[in-house]
């Protein structure tokens, strides 16, 4: 929530344009670099020849693991110049001719902040990667069960 809360506020002091999306195929598409088995889901358990309990090993990444967000869309923002800084991971930040573009994602939500002409790139290239849910301004809308609540004028931004 920190990492959030410095987002908006960087957003708003700077008045950053913010879009908000949902990777929708962000899962489906991670290959697992680690070794990684999970129990077998209820009603799918299968016993070993020996009535001997198994698991499964999971090849490609499913929602809720925790390697899942770090494969393909880290991936895609790294390829357009954002950075993850060393405090939080989900928050990258990058410069493209001398202005600040930001983007905060947390599982497979994401926020996109800086100027007009930049947040719709990024948005663009976004979506010729991934299936996404564009849910554009999220100036009053959620994220990860906040509200957001945006004035302008004043360069404020409010959550609850």
């Amino acid at each position: 929530m920190n990492s959030l809360r410095i987002f908006f506020t960087i957003a708003a002091q700077e008045d950053l344009e913010l879009r908000q999306g949902d990777l929708k195929t962000a899962f489906l598409t991670a290959n697992l670099v680690e070794t990684v088995y999970m129990n077998q889901p209820t009603a799918y358990e299968r016993t070993g020849k020996e009535g001997q309990k198994l698991v499964a090993h999971l090849l490609m990444a499913i929602y809720g693991l925790k390697q899942s967000p770090l494969n393909p869309s880290s991936e895609l923002f790294s390829s357009l110049d954002f950075h993850t800084i060393e405090a939080d991971h989900c928050l990258y930040v990058g410069w493209k001719d001398g202005r600040r573009r930001m983007l905060i994602q947390y599982v497979d939500d994401f926020i996109v902040a800086g100027s007009k002409g930049d947040v719709p790139e990024v948005v663009g290239k976004t979506k010729d990667r991934f299936t996404i849910d564009d849910r554009e301004n999220p100036e009053d809308g959620m994220m990860l069960g906040t509200k957001i609540k945006r004035n302008r004028a004043k360069r404020t931004i409010l959550l609850t």
